[in-house]
């Protein structure tokens, strides 16, 4: 899985991108990060790694 999150959304890529999911979001100007969670189960991260990109 990767995912991809820039100021208006987030993507998730599934199976080197064989399934996509976008979302568009709209973050409050206090907001300061990004949270991982699940909602009504359980969920291991394993072997995350977070890289900030640059611009082109």
């Amino acid at each position: 899985m990767r995912i991809l999150v820039d100021r208006s959304s987030v993507e998730v890529f599934f199976g080197d991108g064989r399934l996509v999911h976008s979302h568009r979001v709209f973050p409050l100007s206090t907001d300061a990060g990004i949270k991982l969670f699940v909602s009504g189960g359980k969920a291991s991260y394993k072997n995350l790694t977070a890289r900030e990109l640059g611009f082109a």
